[in-house]
């Protein structure tokens, strides 16, 4: 039951909360949007966050090549707001509800969304939620969500086959702030694969860059091993292995 419920979780990563800062409100025939946004998948593909009071709708925004294709609409339900930056969720056909939490990174520009906690019911996870029951780890999942705005000035940024050495060393110095996460992280998941904490430090890492003004979602041809083989620094973060432990 743990692992159905915390791969619904996972889902719920990619939702709003209603007091995004910046969000223009829209009127719709299902009612009153009160916020949108945007996320970028791993592989670069966008979406739309669409958030009314009482769910979420997440829209594929891409140009139709075949007329027969339908872009995918998915709907996540908001169950109950317990304040401005928290909300229990839940996706409908699927087993659980789960506490998201919402923090600004940049106004107006952009915020990012997390699970905190997740159960068979709202009350568990509300209790859960009172009585401070929450995973440090569970940030690790957190998301960055763009502005209409941040989105077109995304397009005009450069790309991961311009970043500079310094900023690049910035974005890959992980450990010392991921290391307790990870571990916290291993130690509680045992059961879950590893490849995950790729996923957790390539996340950690795009963020970074897209805070100094890069969009590493843009689809480019980049080797920074090969841009950097001369450089013994740059390689060592490239190389060495994902590790909690701040001493390798």
């Amino acid at each position: 039951m743990k692992n159905r419920v915390l791969n619904a979780l996972m889902l719920f990563a990619i939702c709003l909360s209603s007091q995004a800062c910046g969000a223009q409100k829209i009127s719709s025939q299902d009612g009153q949007l009160l916020s949108k946004w945007y996320l970028f998948s791993n592989d670069g593909e966008l979406s739309s966050y669409n958030e009314y009071e009482n769910m979420i709708l997440v829209r594929q925004e891409r140009e139709i090549q075949d007329e027969q294709y339908q872009l995918r609409v998915d709907t996540i339900i908001v169950n109950k707001r317990l304040d401005a930056d928290h909300m229990i969720v839940s996706n409908p056909g699927r087993e659980g509800f789960g506490i998201m939490k919402r923090n600004d990174v940049k106004k107006d520009s952009i915020i990012k969304m997390w699970p905190l906690v997740e159960g068979k019911t709202i009350a568990e996870v509300e209790t859960k939620f009172n009585e401070k029951e929450v995973h440090s780890w569970m940030v690790l999942n957190a998301r960055f969500f763009y502005s209409e705005a941040m989105i077109q000035a995304m397009k005009q940024a450069p790309g991961l086959d311009q970043v500079r050495r310094e900023d690049l060393m910035t974005s890959l110095n992980f450990r010392k702030e991921l290391s307790p996460l990870l571990e916290a992280y291993l130690k509680d998941q045992q059961e879950l694969p590893f490849y995950r904490l790729r996923r957790f430090v390539d996340a950690f890492r795009n963020q970074k860059l897209v805070l100094l003004g890069y969009n590493p979602y843009k689809r480019v041809r980049y080797n920074w091993h090969e841009q950097f083989k001369d450089d013994a620094e740059v390689m060592e973060l490239l190389e060495k292995p994902i590790s909690y432990n701040t001493q390798h």
